[in-house]
């Protein structure tokens, strides 16, 4: 740009000129966009590589996601998890608190955390059907409202124990009996405050191929339906093993 402007062309010759030097600007923009997002392509496969060969660890890339940007409009926050972030194995689970199978997945989540507690960590993501479960984006946002408040797996527990009473109404009434604030919650809820968060869980899930609830990754293995604390339990112990191999 600075080179263009310290060269004066005559007088004459300044209307075609400008139009050549506003294609040549258009030009480089577009080749700017083309190369920023070849870039991106890039440094995303080669991150996708260095997760697969184990350059780098998981976990890592979690923890990245534990900042909460209060300056940005999309408020977003860290996942709700069990366990530790340390962890050798790393549980994602994909879910929606108005699937039936989901509410029995759940108690099996609770037994694997109590076996093993900090070895592994078992993180939840929302994936509500929208299409068949009405109110399960509200109830997904009741959630992450709750998780504002440091208090995700008490409402995780009191939404699947009511699945047939998921209304607006009755989300602030199990706010109130969980001992939530209140005013934060219901203004939290009727502003979609985390929709966002939401959002960014369900788009996660489908490019990685998530198509039902509940489905669980357990470090890259993926398992649809309601798998018994046995057939998670195998799975943990070889993962383990691996590990210290």
């Amino acid at each position: 740009m600075e080179e263009q402007n310290s060269f004066q062309r005559p007088k004459s010759h300044n209307k075609p000129e400008g139009k050549k030097n506003n294609c040549l600007k258009g030009l480089i923009i577009l080749v700017s966009i083309l190369i920023i997002l070849i870039g991106g392509l890039l440094y995303s496969l080669a991150l996708l590589k260095k997760i697969k060969t184990g350059e780098i660890n998981e976990s890592s890339l979690l923890k990245n996601e534990k900042n909460i940007n209060t300056n940005s409009i999309e408020v977003m926050l860290p996942d709700p998890y069990l366990g530790s972030d340390d962890a050798k194995v790393i549980i994602i689970e994909y879910s929606d608190f108005q699937c039936p199978a989901c509410a029995a997945a759940s108690q099996t989540i609770k037994q694997l955390n109590v076996t093993y507690g900090d070895i592994i960590m078992i993180i939840y993501r929302d994936f509500p059907l929208y299409d068949s479960h009405s109110d399960a984006v509200k109830a997904a946002i009741a959630g992450q409202c709750a998780h504002a408040q440091e208090q995700f797996w008490v409402m995780h527990d009191k939404l699947f124990s009511n699945q047939e009473s998921l209304a607006v109404s009755d989300l602030k009434r199990y706010a109130v009996e969980i001992g939530l604030d209140s005013v934060k919650f219901s203004n939290c809820l009727d502003s979609n405050q985390y929709i966002s968060s939401v959002q960014k869980d369900f788009e996660e899930g489908v490019s990685i191929g998530i198509k039902s609830t509940p489905s669980f990754i357990i470090n890259n293995q993926v398992i649809e339906g309601v798998p018994t604390f046995e057939q998670l339990q195998q799975i943990i112990e070889q993962e383990l093993t691996q590990k210290i191999e």
